[in-house]
């Protein structure tokens, strides 16, 4: 193993380990706060189990920096967010979040275990990696047991295998009449969809409560983007006759509320 050669890690792994150490100190920001307001107390378990992970990992990561005698990254902390802040998202949106945070990371492990190459932070990530598998199942179990799951289009099973017949596939059908979507298409439409929807969600929040100018002078744009992308994603559905999940804006307390709990945005 490794460990008999002494191998130090390499640039991939302290990247890897670098980025979830800022995203789980940021994470348990956002997740503390809605801990203190959640009333479900299915969701409420969900995070609790989140958290759970989160300081789990910032223990091993630590572990391994320190080990190969790597500073420990300067991250979000308790000074980051205003415990006994009024409520700012309902346990619907809450749930939402918690459920598309652990779709990323799923993603982001998978590749950080692609890029590893010591056995030990391969080992680590994959434990990760299955972690972030049952939080994303759990979260969605929840969604579905309580119908607040909005499932990816059905589609009627064509007739018979097809095969590509020219170049205009490709191309989206410009030059003639357009092409119907593909399930891998609509698939990517979809989940993008859902995600932009959320992150609008939080930007309108956050937004909102904001005491910084320049931060708020960032977000706003970011909410427009994110209005765009929604704007295009549901036209692309609507044209395919194919439903489209629901905004996630009236799911934000508090919007007039002058101050918020997270100091994360203004620092």
């Amino acid at each position: 193993m490794d460990s008999v050669h002494n191998a130090k890690l390499t640039s991939a792994e302290i990247s890897a380990l670098w980025s979830q150490y800022l995203n789980e100190t940021a994470s348990l920001c956002i997740h503390n706060h809605m801990m203190e307001h959640l009333e479900d107390r299915d969701i409420r378990g969900a995070f609790e189990y989140a958290i759970s992970l989160s300081l789990k990992h910032l223990d091993k990561i630590k572990e391994f920096l320190t080990g190969e005698g790597f500073p420990i990254p300067v991250g979000f902390s308790e000074k980051d967010w205003t415990p006994n802040a009024p409520r700012l998202f309902s346990d619907v949106l809450c749930l939402n979040y918690l459920n598309i945070m652990s779709i990323h990371g799923c993603h982001g492990y998978a590749g950080a275990i692609t890029t590893s190459t010591r056995y030990d932070i391969r080992e680590y990530f994959t434990g990760c990696n299955a972690s972030a598998v049952e939080l994303c199942n759990k979260t969605k179990d929840i969604l579905l047991e309580k119908g607040l799951y909005y499932r990816p289009p059905v589609l009627t099973p064509p007739k018979q295998a097809e095969f590509v017949k020219n170049d205009n596939f490709l191309a989206g059908g410009w030059l003639e009449e357009k092409r119907p979507l593909s399930c891998i298409e609509i698939t990517d439409i979809y989940f993008n969809l859902k995600k932009s929807i959320l992150g609008k969600a939080i930007g309108v929040a956050f937004s909102q409560v904001a005491q910084s100018k320049q931060v708020q002078k960032f977000l706003h744009p970011a909410v427009n983007m994110t209005t765009k992308h929604i704007d295009m994603f549901v036209d692309l559905l609507n044209k395919e006759s194919l439903p489209a999940p629901s905004i996630l804006d009236a799911k934000v307390d508090g919007l007039f509320y002058n101050h918020f709990l997270c100091k994360l945005l203004i620092s």
